[in-house]
């Protein structure tokens, strides 16, 4: 019995150092976004805010967000196509790192000319294989990791005159 005891003790232990291994540094503390459309006739779009928290003492990279109609993106604007735009700005403090993703599309109801790949771009399934509104790719300890974002908060749209 006592060695059943030790051996489970032993499974939980490394279990809890493994589970501490993974990727969790990295939480969602707030997601919207805000529709609009205006100016002139059929031009729209959409407006993403991800803001997300890791404790200072963490290195993480973040790689790329995948966003649920718009399509994948990575962190740096020569990867992304004319019709989308993503910055990524991040606030250090003693205690955490906060990561501020902005994007936004554009749309014209196809007068203007994308590039080639805007098409492949915009309806690819999710990459990641990860179930949410948007999916947040970073890498800790050496290894690629997701973050779901289950739900936007909406704002009201925006109706520009």
């Amino acid at each position: 019995m006592k060695r059943v005891l030790a051996l489970a003790f032993a499974i939980l232990l490394l279990c809890s150092f493994q589970f501490s291994k993974k990727c969790q540094p990295l939480k969602l503390v707030l997601a919207s976004r805000t529709q609009w459309s205006g100016g002139i006739a059929g031009h729209y779009g959409t407006s993403y805010n991800l803001e997300l928290s890791s404790p200072a003492k963490y290195k993480i990279e973040l790689d790329s967000v995948w966003f649920n109609t718009e399509g994948t993106y990575g962190l740096k604007q020569e990867e992304n196509h004319s019709g989308f735009s993503l910055q990524v700005k991040t606030k250090t403090s003693s205690t955490n790192i906060t990561y501020e993703i902005t994007g936004g599309s554009f749309h014209d109801n196809g007068l203007r000319q994308y590039p080639d790949d805007f098409e492949k771009l915009q309806n690819v399934s999710n990459p990641f294989h990860v179930k949410g509104e948007a999916v947040v790719s970073y890498i800790f300890n050496k290894k690629k990791c997701f973050l779901a974002v289950p739900a936007y908060t909406n704002n009201p749209p925006i109706n520009y005159p």
